[in-house]
């Protein structure tokens, strides 16, 4: 139990919060270790967030070929990278009506309702057509180092302590501008603020490392079969018999575009024997559910979504909890292990990934599916193509749902794998497979780079500002 004075109750925040929440331990405590009165607002060149009215997402690969702009929301953000490639386009009149969500390179964006817990800084080559989702408040620094200085303060131990205070309203949590403006910061001196930036600086080279190994490892299988520049037609018009419709059992013109045809018929020609079933390849296929009237802050047991899924990496770290019980009884089906394939089924579909070197319990929610596979084809090879540019083909033919696509196990069971030559697979697989794993060491160094930023910050709160520069002299 904290004990605190009314009257320090009262000047807490603009809307004199006396809620417990408010006055946690770990906060009040992190308070007290912050000398001086700097304020996150005494940084602030400009800031702001925008209220979007009627936005409405449109599928990238059409917003591009329209030339729509960009729309960054929080799922793209991964402190503190931004992932372009996954950003959907809105309509044009949204960027003529919302000129203040304009993106602009070199600002901090800071996610402030809902989980509130994600940062970003937008580097200088970052497409400028983009408008930033209303979740995120985006600032520029009045100098250009404090935006690295902010950036590791606010993801560290204490600069999280206090920004999770800040939050208001139970259902949906969201972080006020004036309160956040308020939030304490250490007065660190501008040295050690440029060896923070060296960090991002190095922080971001591996980040480059890594996203251009992950590039060329899910274009490995089109280059290996001469399919790299292949483009996918855009028909008008096309025509089906009423055969097709119905041994597909839809009816929906979309499902029967030219593209996917054409896919197929690329793949034939680039050498493919035959296309095997799903079901040949599968000892089981499953995906999980929600336990009912669980609350997913409270558990044991790390409960992945499809956020957590990209293209051959599974991100382990999942705030969402399920108890040891769920994970043992109604969800032991869908235990995550080693060598399982996770497959995204709502949503941003057609993601999968190898589980490697899983952290002990790890289990999954209704919009990821559980495959194991059994030995026909490289397993390797399998993801790659799944991965790649015609198995996304085959993803989006198989979803049902415009606004936000849904692959159904009955689906996923339809799915299609070209078979080739048996080295030229296993070639694929090895390829594909030393990549990712080199992809990963350079996110690894990345994580490392953002680390060792975040601890010099807590040292400096801890100790003083002289040890913080002796840890970063001698990590970096």
């Amino acid at each position: 139990m904290s004990e605190i004075q009314f009257s320090e109750a009262l000047s807490g925040t603009k809307t004199s919060r006396i809620d417990p929440e408010y006055f946690n331990r770990a906060a009040t405590k992190t308070l007290k270790m912050i000398k001086g009165t700097l304020r996150l607002g005494d940084l602030v060149q400009d800031g702001y967030r925008v209220v979007y009215e009627t936005t409405e997402a449109i599928d990238r690969e059409e917003g591009e070929r329209l030339g729509l702009p960009y729309f960054l929301q929080s799922a793209d953000i991964s402190t503190p990278f931004i992932n372009a490639k996954s950003m959907v386009c809105v309509a044009l009149s949204d960027w003529e009506r919302y000129p203040k969500g304009r993106i602009i390179p070199g600002e901090l964006l800071i996610e402030v309702k809902g989980k509130a817990e994600k940062i970003a800084l937008v580097p200088d080559d970052f497409p400028k057509n983009t408008l930033v989702t209303g979740t995120c408040f985006k600032l520029t620094t009045k100098q250009r180092v404090d935006q690295y200085f902010l950036a590791s303060y606010l993801t560290c131990r204490y600069g999280q302590a206090l920004k999770d205070r800040l939050k208001s309203n139970l259902l949906v949590s969201y972080i006020a501008k004036d309160d956040l403006y308020r939030l304490p910061i250490p007065d660190l001196s501008p040295e050690i603020k440029l060896k923070i930036k060296f960090c991002f600086d190095r922080c971001f080279e591996a980040h480059e490392e890594a996203q251009s190994l992950m590039d060329e490892a899910e274009t490995t299988l089109l280059r290996a079969l001469g399919l790299e520049n292949w483009q996918a037609p855009e028909s008008l018009s096309y025509v089906r018999n009423s055969r097709d419709a119905f041994a597909a059992g839809r009816l929906d013109a979309e499902h029967f575009q030219e593209k996917y045809y054409a896919a197929k018929t690329a793949l034939i020609k680039a050498g493919a024997k035959c296309f095997i079933p799903f079901p040949e390849l599968l000892e089981s296929l499953t995906n999980g559910h929600t336990p009912l009237r669980h609350d997913l802050s409270k558990g044991e047991v790390p409960f992945l979504c499809a956020e957590h899924v990209n293209d051959f990496n599974i991100k382990f770290d999942s705030e969402k909890r399920i108890l040891l019980e769920h994970h043992g009884k109604e969800l032991a089906r869908t235990a995550v292990h080693d060598g399982d394939v996770l497959l995204t089924i709502k949503g941003r579909i057609g993601n999968a990934a190898i589980a490697e070197n899983v952290p002990g319990a790890v289990n999954i929610n209704q919009d990821v599916a559980l495959l194991r596979l059994n030995e026909t084809l490289p397993i390797w090879y399998i993801v790659a193509y799944l991965n790649c540019r015609f198995g996304k083909l085959q993803s989006e033919k198989m979803a049902t749902g415009a606004i936000n696509p849904f692959l159904g196990l009955f689906s996923v069971r339809r799915f299609e794998v070209p078979e080739f030559e048996y080295e030229t697979m296993q070639e694929i697989a090895d390829s594909t497979q030393s990549l990712v794993k080199s992809s990963r060491s350079a996110w690894q160094k990345a994580s490392q780079f953002l680390d060792t930023a975040k601890r010099a910050i807590e040292i400096a709160i801890e100790e003083n500002e002289t040890a913080a520069m002796a840890y970063l002299e001698g990590a970096v």
